[in-house]
């Protein structure tokens, strides 16, 4: 019953709502933008 009636138990039981928040946390401190750095743009890097 306490499932259905709180939103967030099961995320919080699970431990999901922690590794949300860890990815948040993380996201935070990537830079996503990518320009301006002189790569070649639509290739990769052939190990």
């Amino acid at each position: 019953k306490k499932a259905l009636a709180e939103r967030d138990y099961i995320t919080e039981l699970s431990g999901l709502a922690e590794v949300q928040r860890a990815a948040e946390a993380a996201g935070e401190d990537i830079d996503w933008d990518s320009e301006g750095q002189g790569e070649d743009e639509g290739e990769g890097e052939l190990l």
